[in-house]
């Protein structure tokens, strides 16, 4: 099972939100890391079907009126720390 995956903000704005106690921020046009559940909280859980998706997206629109502007680039993320173009630079 997959850890993380890695997202590109596709943003004008950096994307930061909070998952389990920790702060991820994104820059725009960067990619970071992720935990999954992390990922699935902010964008919405990609695994369900139907309506059941559906409700999830208006759960995670919700949290703060917009989804972020982010992709999923891999689902081979290690850790979140792995393959993070950010490190550094926070």
């Amino acid at each position: 099972m997959t850890e993380a995956v890695i997202l590109r903000n596709k943003g004008r704005k950096t994307f930061s939100d909070k998952w389990d106690g920790k702060t991820y921020t994104i820059p725009p046009g960067k990619m970071k890391a992720v935990p999954v559940a992390a990922a699935k909280h902010w964008l919405g859980d990609w695994d369900l079907k139907g309506p059941d998706l559906a409700a999830d997206k208006r759960r995670a629109l919700g949290r703060n009126g917009e989804l972020p502007n982010l992709e999923i680039v891999s689902d081979e993320g290690e850790s979140s720390e792995d393959k993070d173009e950010t490190k550094g630079q926070e």
